[in-house]
């Protein structure tokens, strides 16, 4: 069952005579009601339900709108600054972690398409009114982006419109468009007739129906021009509370249309008008969505009315089907010609009419209520604990020491652990969790910091360089002096900064477990200081070995990294590895860790929801991804390739190695270069986000994997391999191709592969053999999928973790 929440609603007019967003407002009030606290804030109201309290706010002046705009923020936000679970709005106030946003943002409205001259006399005309200024702060402000808050539009286009005004809050948008309370249909005649009689208007004419507060935008103007082309016979109703209903009134006149067109002012009741009406007509200019419009629908009316931009329903309607929808709403013609069908087709109205109606059955304020339900579930939720995450590598897009902790996020906080991630600069910021990213405090972690970050800015290689050399400059003499007294990686100093920050954070807040992760020995040293400091429990996960087996640390950065491992065995309440091999190392060297010390396989969690289809291609293509290094180099597969087509000549034009990663290693180079099978390979680099498609480079590379014959996986030749997976072997085991892999000294890792039919080598004599039989198959089409999953997931190395840390 759903938690009771303690809710506050903003708005300043809460009045169901009031406009679309105030009706809006008072439905999911209602909604809301049945299930959580509400209290409603507002100057006006006139509106009572079971189970709402209403708070006055007093109104000192209605004019100027502006100054009584900020003194309604200022007032709801003393009364709501604590107490309450949600704090809902309605208006441009400051405070709030739900916004509705029912209109376009006056920074839209200003700005929006002026450029050079004209930008610069609009700018002249804001910083010379107090108002715009007013407004356009309240609307900064209201945008920002915050944790734990969410903006709801009310149509899809008002979204894209905040998304191009607001960059920084788009991971807060939603959309929750409006809803009806019931879904009448078409009216009896007799119901019409009687609806006629009471609001007074002819039984024995079409009539035609308007429903806005503000005619100008609503586009009566256009309407009444419309109305002056069609049958004298055709009557209009005009519901609506304008400041300027005396001109519509003389425009009627003017046009002989006075006792045709009935101006009737507020309804607190809009059904008598659906019923009496046979059209609803709005040729509006701006409208966020368009409310009557499905108030309308429901009561089986056919609707005339703008299209996308200039009404945010439209996007959802569908022309001829639910409505008929006007290009150019100012267009009079146009519009006549699109009423005269309905008046004069009644079958052509009455299938509109149907549509209608079962578009409005789709759109019920039951469902926006659940909507918004869940959307508080979500931004108020409790959770059982708090963790720090360190990790220096962070939202890295294909960096495997980044993954490894961002795959887990969504797993920890499913388990009721609410998150804390400090980490550097250069991966993307998140905009879920709460994410500090935190610059080294030494220069040399300052220069290598500025590398990533640069080239997030600098498209030409020439000025990313000439930038690099001008702000690396005045650091030299202070890496210099640096690497003279510390000369290990130039990360180690991001400890000091992610130390301070976490004493700062836990000033604040209780943290239940200090967790640190993501490749760097800083994330540790700053752990066990931060665990010193609070007495907090510390989690160390330890991605690669930190000391070479079989040797003794020389070098200061081997002596920095053994002194890490001493540490994290002495001290870390659970300390993980990722091999049986590494673990057992660890507890060689340091007996005390006993059983804190822990292994656990990340793996990942299924990387498509649904598998894209093998299609074999022209050429057999053996797929390599990651990085390569001198002592990992393509040497083996290069000799095997040569050998191959030595023997059978006819293979060069039917098999293909394909690398995607970074740059190739000096080895590797060498032996492209010189090897007769060069033309054999495509090197394809790194793989970037693409913004067409929206993938992440990882996405695509997922995605390259899958399209690949055979999957060579690269162990290399160092010590440190009997301790070490590669991380593209999880991604590997879920893609239901053969892999073909060089294992170096690591039993865990050749059983990982052959328990799933996966072929293990240990030199090119090996991969040549393979070759030849991986092709065979190939060639009479059977080298099928394995149609085996993967059960290393992310989601049972979480629970794991978990278990470890209760």
């Amino acid at each position: 069952m759903t938690e009771r929440l303690r809710i506050a609603v903003l708005s300043r007019n809460f009045s169901v005579t009031g406009g679309g967003a105030e009706r809006y407002s008072i439905s999911v009030v209602e909604q809301l009601a049945k299930q959580h606290e509400v209290h409603v804030f507002a100057q006006t109201i006139s509106h009572d339900f079971p189970g709402v309290t209403y708070h006055q706010v007093p109104m000192p002046m209605e004019r100027p709108r502006w100054i009584n705009q900020l003194y309604f923020a200022w007032k709801t936000w003393r009364a709501t600054r604590s107490g309450f679970d949600i704090v809902h709005s309605h208006e441009n106030t400051w405070h709030g972690n739900v916004h509705t946003v029912h209109v376009l943002p006056v920074k839209h409205t200003l700005f929006a398409g002026k450029q050079g001259f004209s930008l610069a006399l609009r700018w002249l005309k804001v910083v010379t009114s107090p108002r715009l200024l007013a407004y356009l702060w309240l609307e900064e402000r209201r945008f920002a982006f915050a944790y734990k808050k969410k903006v709801v539009c009310a149509s899809t286009t008002l979204k894209e419109v905040l998304e191009g005004a607001f960059p920084d809050s788009c991971g807060m948008l939603e959309v929750i468009t409006p809803g009806v309370d019931a879904v009448p249909g078409p009216a009896t005649p007799q119901a019409k007739s009687e609806a006629r009689r009471a609001l007074g208007v002819p039984d024995d004419a079409p009539l035609m129906l308007f429903v806005g507060n503000d005619f100008g935008k609503k586009g009566l103007t256009t309407l009444l021009d419309a109305q002056a082309t069609l049958h004298s016979k055709v009557q209009l109703l005009v519901i609506g509370n304008s400041e300027r209903a005396a001109d519509y009134e003389q425009q009627a006149t003017k046009l002989g249309l006075r006792s045709r067109v009935h101006f009737l002012g507020s309804l607190e009741d809009m059904s008598p008008a659906y019923i009496a009406a046979d059209l609803l007509a709005h040729p509006t200019v701006e409208d966020s969505y368009g409310m009557v419009v499905l108030e309308a629908m429901a009561h089986g009316l056919p609707v005339v009315v703008s299209d996308a931009p200039f009404s945010g329903i439209a996007k959802d309607l569908t022309l001829g089907l639910n409505a008929l929808l006007l290009s150019m709403p100012t267009n009079a013609s146009d519009l006549a010609s699109k009423l005269e069908i309905l008046l004069g087709d009644r079958a052509a109205a009455s299938a509109l009419g149907a549509g209608a109606v079962k578009f409005a059955q789709e759109n019920s304020w039951v469902q926006a209520g659940q909507r918004y339900g869940s959307l508080y579930s979500d931004v108020a939720r409790k959770y059982q604990q708090r963790w720090l995450v360190l990790s220096h590598a962070f939202n890295m897009d294909g960096r495997a020491a980044s993954q490894t902790i961002t795959d887990k996020l969504p797993h920890l906080e499913a388990a009721g652990i609410e998150l804390v991630v400090l980490s550097g600069v250069s991966g993307s910021h998140d905009r879920h969790y709460e994410h500090y990213q935190l610059w080294p405090a030494g220069p040399a972690g300052i220069r290598f910091e500025l590398r990533h970050v640069l080239r997030k800015y600098f498209t030409s290689p020439l000025a990313y360089r000439l930038v690099m050399v001008l702000l690396s400059l005045p650091l030299l003499p202070l890496m210099l002096v640096e690497k003279l007294m510390r000369p290990v990686e130039s990360s180690w100093s991001w400890w000091l900064s992610a130390y301070f920050k976490g004493l700062r954070l836990a000033r604040h807040r209780k943290f239940d477990l200090i967790y640190s992760t993501g490749g760097a020995f800083a994330a540790h040293l700053a752990g066990n200081a931060l665990k010193q400091k609070l007495g907090v429990r510390w989690l160390a996960e330890v991605h690669d070995p930190l000391v070479m087996p079989g040797a003794e640390p020389v070098s200061k950065q081997e002596l920095m990294q053994a002194e890490v491992e001493r540490i994290i065995c002495t001290h870390a309440d659970v300390a993980v590895w990722f091999t049986d091999q590494a673990l057992a190392s660890a507890k060689r060297r340091h007996p005390q860790l006993g059983e804190r010390g822990k292994m656990m396989l990340p793996g990942i969690d299924a990387p498509f929801k649904e598998m894209p289809p093998y299609v074999p291609g022209p050429k057999m293509v053996i797929g390599h991804f990651g990085s390569l290094s001198p002592t990992r180099n393509l040497t083996p597969i290069i000799e095997a390739l040569e050998a191959l087509v030595a023997q059978r000549p006819e293979l060069r034009d039917k098999v293909e190695l394909q690398l995607t990663g970074g740059p190739l290693d000096a080895v590797s180079e060498a032996a492209i270069s010189k090897s007769p099978v060069r033309n054999l390979v495509r090197h394809l680099g790194r793989i970037e986000a693409d913004p067409a498609s929206g993938l992440s480079g990882r996405e695509q590379i997922l995605r390259r994997m899958r399209s690949a014959d055979v999957l060579l996986l690269l162990h290399g030749t160092e010590a440190i391999c009997a301790e070490y997976i590669p991380s593209k072997l999880y991604e590997y085991l879920w893609m239901q191709r053969p892999i073909l892999a060089t294992v170096h000294g690591n039993p865990q890792m050749e059983v990982l592969l052959q328990k799933q039919g996966h072929v293990v080598v240990r030199d090119s004599t090996g991969i040549l053999d393979s070759l030849n039989r991986f092709f065979y198959s190939w060639q009479r089409q059977k080298l099928a999928d394995t149609g085996l999953g993967s059960a290393l997931t992310t989601a049972s190395a979480v629970s794991q973790l978990i278990m470890w840390t209760k």
